[in-house]
């Protein structure tokens, strides 16, 4: 999937719009603070997304370079509980696949518990 977006607005729009495909619902976004929260409710358990995103990049980001983008997730860990994982120089392929799952891997980031 490609983004097409005359701006940072629509090209968060189009990410919210892929996102509610795979039964995520958008929780909020900061322009100033650069991101873009969504949330959904899985067999009773809250899982949460953030998508993080330079100022500086935004031209870039809009105009297909969109591995720019750093994707942060919240989940409950079977045996480790609470953890979040930060995946950065994202693409909007890899983006669509942490919606898919939240627990993919794409061997670009790091754990915090």
């Amino acid at each position: 999937m490609e983004i097409v977006a005359n701006n940072i607005g629509q090209f968060m729009d189009e990410l919210r719009k892929a996102a509610m495909q795979f039964g995520w619902s958008f929780k909020s976004i900061s322009y100033d603070n650069c991101v873009m929260f969504i949330d959904r409710i899985k067999v009773g358990n809250r899982e949460q997304i953030a998508i993080y995103w330079k100022v500086k990049q935004e031209e870039q980001i809009i105009s297909g370079h969109s591995h720019l983008l750093t994707v942060g997730t919240a989940l409950n860990h079977p045996k480790q509980g609470k953890t979040q994982l930060f995946r950065r120089r994202q693409s909007v392929r890899q983006l669509l696949k942490v919606f898919e799952n939240p627990r993919f891997h794409t061997g670009k980031g790091y754990y915090r518990k």
